[in-house]
């Protein structure tokens, strides 16, 4: 609103918020099985995808509304607001089992040491891991490409960028409703490697 935005405030700001979901996003996931009973995982993290796919499509769509009728500033005072609610939700999460650690207590990177060395023994885990790595390097940058896409080729501004976020919240709306639908990990694994291959084959 104070018009004081630069690139190097902006790089700052990104790459703050970066560190920050680095914790939190990991953090909300592992919420996620003490939430609902064993059986129902596999539902309760489709419903979680569902919830996110969701929110990149009905943000995107908000933001390029508000930047054309009311200027970029009221699209981050929403965005702002928007995390109170989340805050408000977080409040009210009741567990369904509880966990608790036995024996000492390790720090953060201990942890993360032991996590990386079952992860690379485990036969099942560790290709799957490269794999999800390999695709957010290669495929996940197309969605940040959007922005370039919709200004300096297309040429559509907000309304544009907010159409193109619509089709990719659309595309994970469908695909998580239908994993929530399924509700049982028998196939996972062929579901995951097919469509990261058609990932691939789609940005291309």
């Amino acid at each position: 609103f104070a018009d004081l935005m630069t690139i190097h405030l902006l790089l700052a700001a990104v790459l703050l918020f970066g560190v920050v979901a680095a914790f939190s996003m990991p953090a909300g996931q592992t919420v996620v099985p003490n939430l609902v009973p064993k059986k129902d995982l596999s539902a309760a993290i489709a419903v979680g995808t569902f919830a996110f796919s969701s929110s990149t499509f009905i943000g995107p769509a908000i933001a390029g509304l508000l930047i054309v009728k009311a200027g970029i500033g009221w699209a981050f005072v929403f965005n702002a607001f928007s995390f109170l609610v989340q805050y408000a939700a977080i409040r009210l999460i009741r567990n369904f089992r509880h966990e608790h650690r036995s024996g000492n207590k390790k720090s953060i990177l201990d942890d993360m040491f032991d996590g990386l060395r079952y992860t690379a023994k485990h036969g099942g885990i560790m290709p799957l891991l490269i794999l999800s790595v390999t695709l957010s390097f290669l495929a996940r940058p197309l969605q940040d490409l959007l922005p370039g896409f919709a200004d300096v080729i297309f040429k559509t501004g907000p309304e544009g960028l907010a159409t193109l976020f619509a089709a990719f919240g659309i595309g994970g709306l469908a695909g998580a409703l239908w994993i929530a639908n399924r509700n049982r990990t028998e196939g996972i694994t062929a579901i995951f490697l097919y469509g990261s291959i058609l990932a691939a084959a789609l940005t291309i």
